[in-house]
């Protein structure tokens, strides 16, 4: 019996090993694509630094018309993504969990085809879910 139990053990151990060495290939890959980003994110600093020091004396800027075409940039960005959510499926919700058993139980049902307690929606729980 002591085999036994030392063949599965090894087996766990050896499981054990390998999500290990996932683990660490998975966080090797993560670490090579932050310095990718961090890269790309000092290459943007370059190219936002140059565009600055080649157009602000030419076309006379100031920082106030910096600023605000900022903000004019950040509204309109927030206007972009509050339309794109509101473009967003309504659905009507088809089941509920019962309170029973947690099983799944039709909205139109009384009763729960698992447990066969009685089982209603929980109230105001029949408004449209957004997905």
């Amino acid at each position: 019996m002591d085999f036994l139990w030392g063949l599965d053990q090894h087996q766990g151990n050896r499981d054990l090993e390998l999500s290990l060495a996932k683990a660490d290939k998975r966080a090797d890959n993560l670490e090579l694509r932050c310095a990718e980003l961090e890269e790309q994110l000092s290459n943007l600093r370059f190219f936002i630094q140059a565009l600055v020091d080649l157009t602000w004396d030419q076309f006379d800027l100031s920082e106030d018309q910096l600023q605000s075409r900022i903000r004019e940039l950040k509204e309109e960005t927030k206007r972009e993504e509050a339309e794109e959510a509101s473009r967003t499926i309504k659905t009507k919700r088809i089941a509920f969990a019962c309170p029973n058993c947690g099983q799944p139980v039709a909205m139109t049902s009384k009763v729960c085809y698992y447990c066969g307690k009685p089982a209603e929606p929980p109230k105001g729980d029949n408004e449209p879910d957004r997905t």
